[in-house]
């Protein structure tokens, strides 16, 4: 079985409810990408709303890594929210906006490093 990493994407300076429609964008655009290993689901920060969720959680591999890291660029390209790619234990990995887009190689080998069997 390939290693997996446990990683949050979060959306910055937007409403929960814009939060919650960019992360299952988001979710979408990953899964359309048809890349085998990327487990995407939206999840809530908060109960004490009724959305679905405004964080994307993601279980991947390191094969997975690459596609993900490029579809969250094409995805701050697109849209120009601020996005966060954080570890399940809330270490910053990558932030980018349509200003500064993340830097696709930084973020996949600071997602590699993440990755443990």
């Amino acid at each position: 079985m390939e290693p997996t990493g446990t990683f949050r994407v979060r959306f910055e300076g937007m409403s929960y409810a814009d939060a919650n429609r960019a992360a299952a964008e988001l979710q979408s655009m990953i899964q359309r990408s048809a890349q085998p290993g990327i487990t995407a689901d939206v999840i809530k920060d908060r109960e004490d709303t009724q959305d679905f969720g405004a964080t994307l959680l993601l279980v991947l591999g390191t094969e997975a890594v690459i596609t993900l890291s490029k579809a969250i660029y094409n995805y701050v390209s697109k849209r120009g929210d601020k996005v966060v790619i954080e570890t399940a234990d809330g270490r910053v990995l990558a932030t980018g906006s349509g200003a500064a887009n993340i830097d696709v190689a930084d973020t996949v080998t600071a997602m590699r490093t993440q990755i443990h069997a």
